[in-house]
Parts: C-alpha cells; structure tokens; sequence
C-alpha cells in the first residue's frame, strides 16, 4: 500500500488590511482548501510536514496600498526566519509575487508566508481564490 504523503493548501477567508511599510508580516491563510494528515494548522498558519523533501509555495495579491516602483515581496519563513522571497517591480498600487522553494524539513520544522509590502501606509492583501494561496507537498 503506498505512503500518503503531506499535502496541503490554504487560502484567506477575508482580505488582510492594515499591512504595515516595511515590516514582516504573517499571511493569515485561515482556511484550508485541503489538508493531507492534518499538518496545517489554520490558528497559527503554519505547516509541519513529517521528514523528508517538501515543496512549499504562495502567491500573493496585494489589492491596495503598494507605492508605485517599489517591490512589495512574499516570503516563506522555515522556523522564524525567511529562507526565499520573491517580488516584482509594480508601476500601481497594486501587485502580485509568488515564491516556490524546495526544502529538507526534519519533521518539526515549521513554515509560515509572510509578505512586506512598500506602502505609503498600510496594504491590503486580497483573499483572491485563485491568487492569494499558500501550499505545500512532501516529494
């Protein structure tokens, strides 16, 4: 019988507001589209797959907020701290970035998205279904 493997992917409920300039700061992805063995925890927005190689990834819509030609960024943090972001040049105040990485988790590891938005105050991250997701699998 084959090993069902960790699996997951996550999206927001609601749009995320009041991101501030420059900080970093946790993607709220509240709900779970699915959840292979129960490892995303929508409390926390965290996900700890058991040992082994993952592919962990999230896209980001921010809606409002963004200062023109500044590079708003999303990022996947291993454990508290940021091991790939990703962003693009945006000419509005509006833009998109998405960010895949491939990881060796020790089966406590733990990995949460966080974005940091250029604003000229606060930013919207968008609950977009078919942009704003955070996802992950064992390979």
């Amino acid at each position: 019988m084959p090993v069902v493997k960790d699996a997951f992917r996550a999206k927001m409920s609601v749009n995320q507001t009041g991101i501030p300039n420059a900080v970093d700061t946790r993607c709220a992805f509240n709900t779970k589209v699915f959840d292979v063995n129960n490892k995303y925890d929508s409390t926390n927005y965290r996900w700890t797959p058991s040992a082994g190689v993952v592919v962990i990834g999230a896209g980001i819509l921010f809606s409002s907020g963004i200062r023109n030609n500044t590079t708003p960024a999303v990022k996947i943090f291993k454990n508290g701290g940021c091991i790939v972001q990703n962003g693009a040049q945006t000419p509005s105040d509006a833009s998109n970035a998405q960010v895949t990485v491939v990881d060796q988790c020790n089966g406590t590891d733990y990995y949460e998205c966080f974005v940091n938005a250029q604003s000229s105050g606060t930013s919207t991250v968008a609950a977009s279904n078919f942009i704003t997701q955070f996802f992950g699998a064992q390979i």
